[in-house]
């Protein structure tokens, strides 16, 4: 199955050729072989929203329909897949996530390092901090 999880921003820079990792991250991407790329839904929606944001696009800002079939034809890669939360993550996840502090950042790295591990991936990512808090992880810079 599934080798990676991917993180957002490396999804964004698969498919956006303006992007500073691009050429990295779409080499990596095509590298994989007879592994799989993973997406859950936090990535999902981490990537129709860049895609239609144009802070993050630029000229190459997408509609809602274009961020969709940019999604779609990422999808139909034989590399990528698809996966779901498995039963288990609510009680993982909050492991991760009852600090008597508050922290507004944690909550979706440690979503995807919960993720991860639960699904025995590596995660992948540009994201230094992200990549040093999370055992398996692969840096992409």
């Amino acid at each position: 199955m599934a080798s990676y999880l991917v993180d957002v921003n490396v999804w964004i820079a698969i498919v956006y050729e303006d992007h500073l990792h691009h050429r990295t991250c779409r080499n990596w991407f095509a590298g994989l072989g007879r592994q799989k790329a993973a997406v859950c839904r936090i990535t999902q929606m981490g990537l129709l929203r860049q895609l239609t944001n144009p802070s993050v696009m630029r000229e190459s800002v997408c509609t809602q329909q274009e961020a969709w079939k940019v999604y779609e034809t990422l999808m139909r890669q034989p590399a990528t897949v698809f996966l779901y939360e498995p039963d288990q993550f609510d009680v993982a996840w909050k492991k991760l996530t009852s600090s008597a502090r508050p922290n507004h950042h944690l909550w979706t790295d440690a979503y995807l390092a919960t993720f991860a591990q639960l699904h025995c991936l590596t995660l992948v990512t540009t994201d230094g901090p992200l990549a040093r808090a999370n055992p398996h992880h692969l840096l992409l810079s």
